[in-house]
């Protein structure tokens, strides 16, 4: 049970990482001025093109979330039968 909750808690850690704004892109335009965008790491897979990785992390972390789930509730319904 215990490991059902750090389970979920990790990824739930995980995704809000993964939508902090950790790196800076600062580039020297013509002009002589500095753009600076801040972005995350999705924003970083996006600029990759590596989308197909990014969905396949979200599909992985709903199945593990929706498993820890279904193992912590699976020991109070196991008197019923649907």
């Amino acid at each position: 049970m215990l490991l059902g909750i750090l389970s979920i808690l990790l990824q739930i850690v995980f995704f809000v990482i993964l939508h902090l704004e950790l790196y800076t892109d600062r580039v020297v335009l013509p002009g002589g001025e500095v753009q600076i965008w801040r972005r995350s790491p999705i924003d970083r897979l996006g600029l990759l093109d590596r989308t197909p990785l990014l969905y396949l992390y979200l599909l992985l972390a709903a199945v593990s979330i929706l498993t820890g789930i279904l193992i912590l509730t699976g020991d109070s319904f196991a008197g019923y039968h649907f």
